[in-house]
């Protein structure tokens, strides 16, 4: 019973890293258009041109932190 406490702590683990890591690849794209909306927003640009500039911002960086080609 031991070793099968054992075997699903580090599944769990194994699991919960993953979770983290894919998670975190698209935390990444929403927090930088976030932070480019809220930039243009500040410079003048409106509530319209920082939702375009916040989209843009975080499709770009989405795009660029996905391969071209699938391994």
């Amino acid at each position: 019973m031991i070793f099968i406490g054992i075997l699903f702590s580090i599944a769990a683990i194994g699991f919960f890293c993953w979770l983290l890591f894919t998670l975190a690849v698209f935390a990444l794209p929403f927090f930088a258009g976030v932070t480019a909306g809220m930039w243009a927003y500040n410079t003048g640009a409106g509530w319209l041109g920082a939702i375009l500039v916040g989209a843009l911002a975080a499709g770009c960086r989405f795009r660029g932190s996905r391969p071209l080609v699938p391994i």
